[in-house]
């Protein structure tokens, strides 16, 4: 198996961190970080896996009242492999500004949902790259801007949802093409 190529430090902290910002139970952020450990080659070896909360393994910080995993730090931990699929929700907070221009580095990325934040401004081009997208939710948010022609691209795309932000524009024939 071939090492994967990670990205710059700091984009990978941010990538990591958003994996595990899934507003869902322990048991899902468990499930979530123990698919990453079998993926890939590394320190996560360490991790103290018959402790049921990963707030005790290395690397690993929590929300002290929600125990929700907000951090995962593995830097220079040796990971090796490729980096599972993955579903990233961080819906109903108050996340701002917008999707990250390099977005498109998470290429096995199935499911986006940022619904219900304060994200806004137009959507970066990198978003139409990821070619594993089944489903966007970036409904009620406050983006912008004309819808993109570009989301023809995303071939996988099954659900999405665009409501209560500020796009103008329409979806033309050749987005409902059944052919």
């Amino acid at each position: 198996m071939a090492p994967i190529n990670l990205p710059p430090p700091i984009l990978f902290y941010f990538y990591l961190c958003f994996i595990c910002l899934q507003p869902d139970v322990v048991s899902s952020d468990t499930t979530t970080l123990l698919r990453l450990s079998s993926a890939v080659a590394g320190n996560t070896r360490r991790w103290n896996i018959p402790d049921s909360s990963p707030c005790n393994w290395n690397g690993v910080k929590c929300d002290n009242v929600t125990n929700h995993v907000t951090e995962l730090r593995l830097p220079g931990d040796g990971l090796a492999g490729e980096i599972p699929y993955f579903r990233y929700s961080v819906s109903d907070n108050r996340l701002s500004h917008t999707i990250p221009a390099h977005i498109d580095t998470c290429s096995n990325l199935q499911q986006l949902n940022l619904q219900n934040n304060q994200f806004s401004g137009e959507l970066t081009a990198a978003l139409f790259q990821l070619s594993n997208l089944n489903r966007l939710d970036i409904s009620v948010n406050v983006y912008s801007g004309e819808i993109s022609p570009s989301f023809i691209s995303l071939t996988s795309l099954t659900h999405l949802l665009l409501e209560n932000n500020q796009f103008t524009g329409q979806f033309t024939a050749y987005f409902w093409n059944e052919g």
